[in-house]
């Protein structure tokens, strides 16, 4: 689990480097490679002694160009908020009984996924 957003958004990029290069990855959501580095580096700091923010449209333009919804469940899950992609919905509607109790309860993180 990662401890920040630049964390969780440096393994989004991870995953969808197992498909395609890092530098098409940067290209298509519009970010500058070493900003990104050095967002997702805790150690790195601006000149006024403040780490760097990561931009919330970065995790938005992933989840809308990858359809990677990680980031927006771990904000969702920060703010004590629910998000139910849609491939939950999905299955929510068209599981039986059993899985949709077993799909609400990772949702809501009482269970979890197998």
């Amino acid at each position: 689990m990662s401890e920040t957003y630049g964390e969780l958004f440096a393994e989004m990029i991870d995953r969808q480097a197992r498909f395609m290069d890092r530098s098409e990855i940067f290209r298509r959501i519009n970010i500058s490679r070493a900003h990104f580095y050095n967002v997702i580096n805790p150690n790195k700091i601006t000149s006024g002694g403040n780490p760097y923010t990561f931009p919330t449209e970065w995790g938005i333009r992933m989840t809308k160009e990858f359809k990677d919804y990680e980031y927006v469940k771990t904000v969702a899950r920060d703010c004590n908020c629910l998000c139910i992609t849609p491939d939950e919905l999905e299955q929510l509607k068209n599981g039986n009984h059993e899985e949709t109790l077993t799909l609400i309860q990772n949702i809501i993180g009482i269970a979890k996924k197998e």
